[in-house]
């Protein structure tokens, strides 16, 4: 979630519309974004990511950021749960989100495993795997010989090999050292690996995405500090585009590239 002056820039800015990544306001319509829009989803290949207004439908607070794992085999999620659960001492739960709007019968859409965050949280995470029901129901033109549950068949339709975005790569987060501890002990548990920085931070490298966490002091709050990100490379563009003193867009080499959101 955003500040309204950053929102209405990633909304309405010819950049982000145009430029950058498919962008739609959501499922299940994936209807175009207009002024009255608080939800915006950059598409890309295999990932995508969410924006929201600060009037979004959540009510959730400006400044709280939400990760969500998923795995793309089907049961990929029985394993992360059961290593979730070593922790006796942590209460995990699970769910299975059923797809009950729009539709005739309702849907099985998704489990989820989740921990229980404290109402105050500004950085949640959670791990997802789609139900094999899903996609045969939201995509019913289509031929599923087998279980399909991976990101890609979800974004296909959706990403635009044109704009600049392919895939976003992981993002550095500014956590206090508490909440750092907890996010590296569920990710490692996960499956991703644990690497400890010069600066004392922790990066945590997963088999398409990472994590780095920065150590929260004085000077930069807890939020979300920037997103990685793997790009198409387009003749004669700036290096640096920048938007607002708190959000610019980083080209660091022909296939990388960064969004800084400084937290507020």
């Amino acid at each position: 979630m955003v500040n309204e002056d950053t929102f209405q820039v990633m909304r309405d800015h010819p950049y982000f519309q145009d430029e950058f990544a498919a962008v739609d306001s959501g499922f299940p319509k994936f209807a175009a974004v207009n002024e009255e829009t608080q939800s915006l989803y950059f598409r890309g290949e295999r990932t995508y990511l969410e924006i929201f207004g600060p009037k979004n439908k959540f009510n959730e607070p400006v400044g709280k950021v939400g990760i969500g794992f998923s795995v793309e085999k089907v049961g990929g999620l029985d394993w992360v749960e059961k290593q979730l659960k070593l922790q006796t001492d942590v209460k995990f739960e699970r769910i299975l989100r059923r797809w009950d709007f729009e539709t005739e019968t309702p849907v099985n859409w998704y489990h989820a495993v989740y921990r229980d965050f404290p109402a105050d949280s500004k950085i949640v995470w959670w791990f997802s795997e789609y139900h094999s029901d899903f996609f045969p129901s939201l995509f019913p033109h289509r031929v599923f010989d087998q279980p399909d549950i991976s990101r890609q068949t979800f974004l296909v339709e959706r990403f635009d090999s044109k704009r600049e975005l392919i895939n976003l790569l992981g993002c550095a987060l500014v956590m206090e050292a508490e909440s750092a501890l907890v996010m590296a002990g569920d990710l490692t548990r996960a499956g991703f690996e644990r690497q400890i920085r010069d600066d004392g931070g922790v990066d945590l490298v997963g088999c398409d995405f990472f994590v780095s966490l920065v150590p929260a002091d004085s000077t930069i709050p807890v939020g979300l500090m920037s997103i990685k990100f793997e790009r198409q490379t387009k003749l004669d563009e700036p290096v640096r585009i920048g938007f607002l003193e708190h959000l610019t867009v980083r080209r660091n080499s022909p296939k990388h590239g960064w969004i800084d959101l400084t937290p507020r």
